[in-house]
């Protein structure tokens, strides 16, 4: 959380695009997504990236597996 709200006073942003959004979608089986699933996606986008990151930064040699499958 503290990693985020640095981020966000920074103005730094992750890319939430629509084809990110699609794919996330796409792989739960929704080949239609409306917007608020698309909304959805993209934030769950975000949180996986940050999740990345502070496993990342914990520990690479020990997460290397969790970080390849996210």
């Amino acid at each position: 959380m503290a990693m985020q709200q640095v981020c966000e006073q920074l103005g730094l942003t992750i890319d939430q695009s629509e084809q990110v959004a699609k794919a996330i979608c796409k792989s739960k089986g929704v080949t239609d997504p409306t917007a608020e699933q698309l909304k959805q996606a993209k934030e769950r986008a975000v949180e996986e990236f940050f999740a990345i990151l502070v496993l990342y930064m914990a520990n690479h040699q020990k997460y290397r597996k969790i970080i390849n499958d996210m």
